[in-house]
Formats: structure tokens, sequence, C-alpha cells
């Protein structure tokens, strides 16, 4: 992996954790603490590849956040949260040391129960980020 794929995936998380931190109603974590609460999201798989347009080269990174929830509204709980994460997200743009947003998507999302631990759920929620390099 190239140094400017690490910073790209270094800046988009910062940024994200930046953006959400502040906003969302649920902790958010890159590792997960021995006994998390019943509700949060973690940061996902990233995969990125070179893109160039026009006079701009950058990096189109896909970003995946994951929801947890074990809650008494079931998979609703973790539509709630991936509701919060899409307002806050599309409210505002990534503020980034070495890359700037060129533009961002939403792919498609998902949410499954998990069977290993009755009443919990994870929902998917992947973005692909074009950042261009400053």
């Amino acid at each position: 992996m190239s140094e400017n794929t690490r910073q790209a995936f270094k800046d988009i998380q910062t940024a994200a954790y930046d953006l959400l931190g502040g906003e969302i109603s649920v902790p958010i974590y890159d590792r997960v603490p021995k006994d998390p609460p019943a509700n949060y999201v973690t940061f996902g798989d990233m995969a990125a590849a070179p893109f160039e347009a026009r006079d701009v080269a950058g990096r189109a990174v896909t970003f995946i956040f994951n929801i947890w929830t074990r809650d008494e509204a079931g998979k609703f709980k973790t539509y709630e949260i991936m509701d919060e994460i899409l307002a806050i997200m599309n409210a505002g743009k990534l503020q980034m040391e070495n890359f700037a947003e060129v533009q961002k998507t939403v792919g498609p999302t998902m949410v499954e129960r998990l069977d290993e631990e009755p009443g919990s759920w994870q929902g998917v929620l992947p973005f692909l980020f074009l950042v261009a390099e400053k």
C-alpha cells in the first residue's frame, strides 16, 4: 500500500470522527473496548484506488461505518443510527490535512441479525469518497 493511500485512510477516518464525534448519539470506536455499550459505531474496512480527472489527482476511497445495536427496538435502532450518520455526513464536508473532499456518495446499505447474540444487529453503511491531493 502506498504512503499516499495510507495518508488518505488516516485523513478520512480522522475527519469522519471529528465530524460525527460531537453530533452522534452513540460512541464511535476504531478499537472497541472490552465491555462496549449496547449501541455504538465502528470504523470498518477501507479500500482505495487512484483517480484522476482533468487537473485533479487523488484517491477514490470506500469507507465503511459498522453500526452495532442490542436494543429492544431491534433493527429499527440500527436504522435510526444509520440515519443519524447520513444526516451528519451529508450536512458537512470532511476537513482533512492532506486531501480535499471532492465528492461523496453512499453505497448499498444493509442490516443483518447477529445469530451469535440474540437481539443484536449490525448495520453496514459504506461511503465512497473522492479526495484530491492538496
